[in-house]
């Protein structure tokens, strides 16, 4: 029998990932979907089969193992039944441990019913078996695609719907529940839960989950790290110059510390730095101490802390740190046409030198990058890649991790390129609507903006949005400008006072009433230094901030050199509060 091309795919993918209220969820949806993957890929090679996408570098499969992929196989049919038998068994594994741990929460069996039904019906598995020929491999994968596009549209849906009250973190299915579907008996039905979970973190009061979703919060199947919250992400770089500084900073941390130890927060066990270290961002915003409930605390022991917090703030001040800015990003960036780079692949060994490019990439140089820019990364799987970053850092990380995309594929002997959407959002603002923001200004960058962009929506507290957009490089005189370093110049100018925070509406109103096309040029310059003059501090940095933004406006776009000066001063500055 010849060979055969298998893709076997699985989900449901954005879906599941988005469906989180708080980072763990996001975190452990992601881990959980690649770790079935890793199941199916496992159990393709155990049969014989030849991996195509992904493959393993230096022996390992990437941290993040990619929902969708291909193998060689001698029977294709075989092969998918024995993957797709592999991750049903797995995923069952999985949902048999959380049951457990559900099973021993509640002493009512009702909610069983819910369960298996929610189970059995959540996994979409897809899988498309077609003729190989080795000297025409584009040729075959091509056609393999197509058929599994087509696949694709012959979607198997569950029958039934979901009644009753649904799950506070999906929306979408029943909750679980006990004989009683009324709201008050559900309710109390969770109440019950949880008091007896441990730890309490890990069921807030308010919650009430179906069953996948309670399978991503009490899973134990596999062994994940802990990951932090939106609010420590949003003020890690905070926390990070706090100990740059530390000997400035020690007394009034300790300070914060015990006052926290007070309020239950903290167990006094450990020293003020590494308590530092672990501690959760939210209790390094004063909102936090008017707005969160602290149980068994007397109100002076809050207001405590809260003096403790603003005495903090003095005394980073006087070592030149800012507050902690309000606002992360969710970074999401994928290459551009990849269907094409595997088009060029003419033979197997050709695919296999790309697909080690990817897996190198994602397994070694994603997880660095994201690092040395105090992010977390979600997933990393090959030519995509989420992650949430401190905003100031989301940029700059996320230009770098084109850029070492670029070069690994160049490295192969490939030429491409990757697109970013990147989403600011207050540290408070749901979980999943970040993630479609920063998917819709990837595909914004992708199909407005041709490829090879980025493009970045903040979503403020108000709920007021803004979006701007580029392309990675621009050009001005012959020379080459990065926008991602242009935009960290001004930012910086904006952090430091040297611009100040009405430069941004000037320029809009420059770039409104300045006179158009290349003769003009000096007299756009000019309106530009008198401008600057007003709102820079030094007749120097007026003419390094002049040229810096006369070049993004000759180079980019005149309209948007406003937006994008805005956006620096937002983050530069530490967006509202």
């Amino acid at each position: 029998m010849s060979s055969q091309v298998v893709i076997f795919s699985l989900g449901p993918v954005q879906q599941f990932i988005s469906q989180a209220r708080r980072t763990q969820d996001l975190y452990m949806g992601s881990q959980l979907l690649s770790w079935l993957a890793q199941q199916g890929v496992e159990a393709a090679e155990a049969a014989g089969a030849r991996l195509v996408y992904p493959v393993r570098s230096e022996d390992k499969l990437p941290t993040s193992v990619p929902n969708r992929f291909v193998v060689i196989a001698d029977d294709g049919a075989a092969m998918g039944q024995q993957i797709e038998e592999a991750v049903r068994g797995a995923w069952q594994t999985i949902a048999d441990q959380a049951f457990e741990t559900v099973a021993s929460l509640t002493r009512d069996t009702t909610w069983k019913e819910i369960w298996y039904r929610q189970v059995d019906n959540w996994l979409e598995l897809y899988w498309t078996a077609t003729p190989y020929r080795p000297e025409a491999h584009a040729e075959s994968l091509t056609h393999a695609s197509r058929v599994m596009a087509t696949r694709k549209l012959a979607r198997h849906f569950a029958q039934g719907g979901e009644a009753g009250w649904k799950c506070s973190v999906c929306g979408e299915r029943e909750v679980l529940h006990g004989p009683s579907g009324r709201y008050e008996d559900v309710r109390a039905y969770w109440a019950e839960i949880h008091r007896r979970v441990r730890p309490v973190t890990l069921l807030r009061e308010n919650e009430r989950l179906c069953a996948i979703c309670a399978i991503k919060r009490f899973t134990e199947a596999f062994e994940v790290d802990s990951f932090p919250s939106t609010s420590s992400i949003a003020a890690e770089s905070f926390k990070a110059e706090l100990q740059e500084h530390w000997r400035t900073v020690e007394d009034s941390v300790s300070i914060l510390c015990e006052a926290l130890v007070a309020l239950g927060v903290l167990s006094g066990k450990g020293d003020a730095r590494a308590d530092l270290i672990n501690l959760d961002g939210e209790y390094l915003y004063p909102s936090t101490y008017r707005e969160a409930v602290f149980e068994g605390a007397a109100p002076a022991q809050v207001r405590d802390a809260e003096r403790a917090l603003k005495k903090l703030f003095k005394a980073a001040g006087s070592a030149g740190i800012a507050r902690p800015h309000t606002y992360l990003a969710v970074v999401a960036i994928d290459g551009d046409r990849m269907g094409r780079l595997v088009g060029q692949c003419k033979l197997a060994k050709d695919h296999e030198r790309l697909s080690s490019a990817l897996a190198h990439f994602a397994q070694y140089t994603v997880p660095e990058i994201v690092e040395r820019h105090t992010g977390r990364l979600i997933y990393a799987g090959g030519d995509d890649v989420l992650a949430l970053f401190p905003s100031r850092e989301a940029l700059p990380a996320a230009d770098e991790l084109r850029t070492a995309f670029s070069q690994a594929l160049d490295a192969a002997g490939f030429s491409g390129h990757a697109s970013a959407g990147i989403a600011i959002v207050h540290h408070t603002h749901p979980l999943g609507a970040a993630l479609e923001s920063a998917r819709d200004a990837e595909k914004a960058a992708k199909n407005d903006l041709d490829r090879n962009a980025v493009v970045i929506e903040v979503v403020k507290r108000s709920g007021e949005r803004e979006r701007v957009g580029a392309k990675w490089d621009y050009c001005y005189e012959g020379a080459a400008y990065s926008t991602a370093a242009t935009f960290d110049d001004l930012r910086a100018a904006f952090s430091s006072g040297v611009l100040s925070r009405g430069l941004p509406y000037d320029l809009q109103e420059l770039a409104y009433a300045a006179p158009q096309g290349e003769m003009y040029g000096e007299a756009r310059r000019a309106a530009l230094m008198r401008l600057v003059s007003r709102r820079a501090s030094g007749a120097a940095l007026v003419q390094q901030q002049t040229t810096l933004l006369y070049a993004l406006g000759e180079g980019l776009d005149w309209d948007r050199m406003g937006l994008w000066a805005e956006l620096a001063r937002f983050i530069g500055q530490g967006g509202d509060s």
